[in-house]
């Protein structure tokens, strides 16, 4: 895995590890999204899709 240039995310240099953890990236919504309002508590379904990258 490749380091990132510092310098050019948007982030505390602390959010990707030291010395006594895991270096870990977060990542956001990146993808459109949309929100529905309903008068009553309502789910219709829930997916959680997990990748790996090959590199």
């Amino acid at each position: 895995m490749e380091t990132a240039p510092y310098n050019m995310i948007r982030k505390m240099a602390c959010n990707f590890g030291w010395d006594w953890g895991p270096s870990l990236v977060t990542a956001g919504i990146w993808k459109p999204i949309r929100l529905e309002c309903w008068t009553h508590a309502r789910i219709t379904s829930a997916t959680v899709l997990a990748t790996t990258s090959p590199q």
